[in-house]
């Protein structure tokens, strides 16, 4: 029981750290494209919820996943997990620690001091293009891995 309530836990975590700030961020990329100003300002004010959100979602898949791997002893041992595992620390955990350091620490200071809106928001944009085609190709490789657990000879 404690394993499947872990595994709820985790999807839970995959849709707050996936959704709500990948809508919010598409929402703002059409508001900029039809330049309206008034709510792409509007936008990244809210959007700073959102980029809180899909931290907590990454911390949320983070902890319930440890939590599954300590329910089931034998996943320890798991090379699929191992990848995936690496994964997360090598790009998930990085990615989004940067985007919380560019989002609270750089466009909030630009549009706070009214200095660097422009510079700070191409930075966003830069780093938003490159974790987009990152996670392009990761996510859908962990999603594989979670899945269909290769190199695992009895299933689920």
């Amino acid at each position: 029981m404690y394993y499947k309530h872990a595994k709820f836990a985790h999807l839970l975590g995959l849709i707050l750290w996936i959704g709500p700030s990948t809508g919010g961020y598409l929402l703002f990329l059409l508001a900029r494209y039809q330049k309206n100003d008034a709510v792409v300002l509007w936008l990244l004010d809210r959007f700073i919820n959102l980029v809180h959100l899909e931290a907590a979602g990454l911390l949320i898949l983070i902890a319930s996943g440890f939590f599954m791997r300590s329910a089931v002893p034998e996943l320890r041992y798991a090379r699929w997990l191992k990848r995936k595992l690496a994964i997360v620390f090598a790009v998930f955990v990085p990615f989004e620690l940067a985007n919380l350091y560019i989002y609270d620490f750089i466009i909030k200071k630009a549009f706070s001091t009214g200095v660097g809106i422009a510079e700070a928001m191409l930075l966003y944009d830069k780093f938003s293009i490159i974790s987009a085609l990152v996670l392009l190709i990761t996510i859908p490789f962990v999603f594989w891995l979670a899945i269909f657990r290769p190199g695992e000879i009895v299933g689920d």
